[in-house]
């Protein structure tokens, strides 16, 4: 499944390994332009190569968009799977 190109309002990080960085570039979007999505699970061309999602991993990222991004933001974070069962992770 592809999810397009990444833009002004959207951006995808192959892993969590870049977690860092994809809430630096959500919170740079926000700044920017008021909206922004931040796919996890999902390489640089937009297609899903899936994530292994545990069951404190949504948690996890909520807990570090609340150390990291100031002032604060509450974020909508959604597990999603693709036709083919690879999970990745939205976070709006």
């Amino acid at each position: 499944m592809n999810l397009g190109i990444e833009n002004e309002y959207q951006e995808f990080k192959a892993g969590l390994g870049q977690l860092d960085k994809g809430l630096k570039s959500l919170a740079a979007m926000l700044n920017k332009h008021g909206q922004a999505a931040v796919y996890f699970g999902v390489d640089d061309n937009g297609d899903v190569c899936g994530l292994s999602i545990g069951k404190d991993t949504l948690m996890d990222i909520r807990n570090r968009i609340r150390d990291t991004i100031d002032p604060r933001i509450y974020a909508d974070i959604q597990e999603q799977t693709d036709d083919s069962g690879k999970k990745y992770i939205k976070v709006t």
